[in-house]
């Protein structure tokens, strides 16, 4: 009798896995003046448009990486994905908000994930992750929103235990908000038009691309991808899928003798 309980609950595994359905909005997506375009040091604004080579940074880019790796390990356990776009430049980049809103109502996911990165002042230390969610902090527009958005911030500062990504605040809290709180307006209907739909997710902010470093470090798909690895993590451990185990060596090489100086290359202190 015990090997037939063990194939029952094995197949019982996967279609829990398979029951799960995740839709994916890699944010922005167009290359444009209002994707996040910043200069880095291999990439300038050009003076024909002033923004960067379409290779430069753009949220474009960054967020699309991060979101085909997630995409790719959610696959891999068996969670049906769909994306909102899966390329840069297109219609299919560029469609708007309540399009996706209605996509995702359509799709009806059990997760709702869409990816950001955060902006400041140009060139200022400030850097930590936010997670926003539709509705007041204290009282959620759909339900289990709030407990899905700290599950992936529990994964996404993963990193920062490690030291090696700089933030400058929420090292010991969740920064976990609903976006009718964060922007100040009233009600719980919701703030952002991405999140307007019927279904449980956030929107996430991994970093802020105003500090210089963390922007360079995002021209490298593979650091990208790493993000996108935390936010399957947190989505894997809400929904109670099998956790990923595999390890990551990752790090910067440095010149002890020399160090950087770049306008467009302001860093904190003693830190990476």
């Amino acid at each position: 009798m015990k090997r037939p309980l063990l194939l029952i609950f094995a197949l019982f595994v996967a279609a829990s896995a398979f029951a799960l359905k995740v839709y994916i909005n890699p944010g922005h997506g167009g290359w444009g003046a209002n994707d996040r375009p910043n200069a880095t040091i291999p990439y300038p604004n050009l003076s024909s448009t002033g923004r960067p080579d379409t290779l430069g940074f753009y949220e474009s880019n960054t967020n699309l990486w991060k979101c085909l790796y997630l995409r790719d390990k959610l696959n891999a356990i068996g969670v049906s994905t769909k994306m909102s776009r899966t390329t840069n430049g297109t219609a299919e980049a560029t469609k708007s908000l309540s399009t996706i809103a209605s996509e995702v109502n359509n799709y009806a996911p059990s997760h709702f994930i869409s990816v950001h990165s955060n902006a400041a002042t140009e060139g200022t230390s400030t850097n930590y992750p936010l997670i926003l969610f539709r509705g007041q902090t204290s009282n959620e527009k759909i339900s289990g929103s709030k407990a899905r958005s700290q599950s992936t911030w529990d994964a996404l500062v993963e990193i920062n235990k490690k030291g090696f990504e700089y933030y400058t605040h929420y090292t010991s809290s969740r920064n976990c908000v609903g976006d009718n709180s964060f922007y100040g307006t009233s009600g719980n209907n919701g703030y952002l038009g991405v999140l307007k739909h019927s279904y449980p997710g956030y929107l996430t902010e991994g970093y802020f691309h105003t500090y210089q470093p963390s922007r360079h470090r995002a021209l490298n798909p593979d650091w990208c991808c790493q993000e996108g690895l935390r936010y399957a993590r947190g989505i894997i451990n809400y929904h109670g899928l099998t956790k990923d185990t595999k390890g990551y060596i990752m790090g910067e090489v440095k010149d002890k003798s020399k160090s950087v100086n770049h306008s467009l290359y302001t860093y904190n202190s003693n830190t990476t």
